[in-house]
């Protein structure tokens, strides 16, 4: 996004956190249906981190 359309650092992070998010919430509920919720949530800590590694390299990337 930097190269190609010309972003600064940090807009180019929010607006690839940002299409991250929809494609989540787009496949969560196919996803859904295939496992459980009760199981997913036995696994939060994995997801938590991953979620705040990915910000702390994004911001990390961006400065």
């Amino acid at each position: 996004m930097i190269s190609l359309f010309g972003f600064a650092a940090l807009s180019a992070v929010i607006l690839n956190k940002a299409m991250s998010l929809v494609v989540v919430l787009t496949a969560l509920p196919a996803r859904l249906a295939a496992v459980s919720v009760a199981e997913l949530s036995a696994h939060w800590l994995v997801a938590a981190n991953l979620l705040a590694g990915s910000l702390i390299g994004a911001w990390v990337g961006a400065v």
